[in-house]
């Protein structure tokens, strides 16, 4: 992408926005930009997760690095379109603030389970419950990705 393309004026522009109107500033904008970029986000894709993105960042207190690998992977993983984006950052937060699991677990949880879940027919927002009642009940992290993913293959017959 140029530098003086229309696509990085409105980059640019949503960066400084970003930094005009929220606890982050216009340059921990663009560096979630680039960050999301890096995970494969398009054009659409980095203006729809920045925000989110940053939102998550201030919240669960998490590097950008790390909440946009979430966001993207679990976009990928359940194949959701870019204006999904804001709706999946508010089911993490909600799995965080609703059970007992923090953002290590949830992440390594979903890891596993989400690209098993999508191909069985389990919304994200399913899968995330499952793995939030998991760390509920004390099976956390790696372990309940591994037992959820395990009880979504042996659903639809696709065990490894």
């Amino acid at each position: 992408m140029a530098k003086d393309s229309v696509e990085m004026a409105a980059l640019r522009k949503q960066a400084r926005q970003l930094g005009d109107n929220t606890a982050a500033s216009a340059d921990d904008a663009a560096s979630a930009q680039i960050i999301i970029a890096k995970a494969g986000g398009d054009v659409d894709a980095i203006q729809a997760a920045t925000p989110v993105t940053l939102n998550m960042a201030l919240a669960n207190r998490r590097t950008m690095e790390e909440n946009a690998g979430l966001l993207m992977g679990l976009k990928s993983a359940f194949q959701l379109s870019n204006h999904k984006v804001a709706h999946i950052g508010d089911v993490i937060s909600m799995a965080m603030n609703k059970t007992a699991a923090n953002f290590d677990g949830l992440s390594d949880a979903l890891t596993y389970a989400a690209p098993v879940a999508k191909n069985a027919g389990v919304s994200i927002e399913e899968t995330t419950a499952m793995v939030g009642a998991l760390h509920d009940a004390k099976i956390t992290g790696s372990m309940a990705g591994t037992g959820s993913r395990a009880v979504l293959e042996s659903l639809t017959g696709t065990d490894r």
